[in-house]
Formats: C-alpha cells, structure tokens, sequence
C-alpha cells in the first residue's frame, strides 16, 4: 500500500480559497505551497484531491504569513460564492436554521475527506 493511501484528502476548497486570499493580499503563495507540500498544479486543479495534513499546514503558513488568527473567517467572508463549498452549500442552504444545516451537515462529515 502507497504510503499516500494511509492520509486522509479532501476536496481542497478551503486551501484553494486560501491561496486566492494570499494573492488578493499581495503576496506570492508559492513559498507557502512548497513548505506544505503542495503544487502548483495541484491547487489549479479543482478535481484534485489535497492530503489533509498539507492542507492545515498551508493554512497555518497562511494565516501566519498574513498575521490573520481568524483567517478563516475571513475567507468565508471573502467568498462571494458560497456554491464553491459544494454540496455542504446546498445541504446548508435548504435548512431554515442554523441548528437544522448542522444536523443536517453531521452525516455528511465522514464523506469530506476521505483515505485514498
């Protein structure tokens, strides 16, 4: 077995959301992208499924490197379509409340990521 097989993926919205954020703000992301072992190639591929473990790591250089603790927030707040997140967006987005979309998310959770 790969030893890549052994590490949770994922879809990557938030890293590729978080790259966009780090150009918006002047900097060059690919230092960034290299100290958590991702690409390139692999951010500009939507379809491309991103090793968890990078994925925080490039999260934790950014929110770093911008000096933003609540970095996520503001790339929620920096979204201007919430249809990017998938079908978390509609599974939300059908619920009334904010109770509801997070019953309604929880079963969805273990397909975010998953061990390939």
């Amino acid at each position: 077995m790969l030893a890549s097989a052994l590490f949770p993926h994922a879809t990557g919205t938030l890293t590729r959301l978080a790259y966009r954020y780090v150009k918006v703000n002047g900097l060059d992301p690919r230092p960034l992208l290299k100290k958590a072992n991702l690409t390139l190639h692999q951010i500009e591929d939507a379809n491309h499924r991103l090793s968890v473990s990078n994925q925080i790591k490039f999260l934790n250089l950014t929110a770093a490197e911008l000096g933003d603790p609540l970095l996520g927030f503001h790339l929620a707040h920096h979204t201007t379509d919430l249809r990017e997140f998938g079908f978390l967006y509609y599974v939300a987005a059908s619920s009334d409340f904010l109770g509801d979309a997070l019953q309604r998310l929880a079963p969805a959770t273990p397909r975010l990521s998953t061990k390939e």
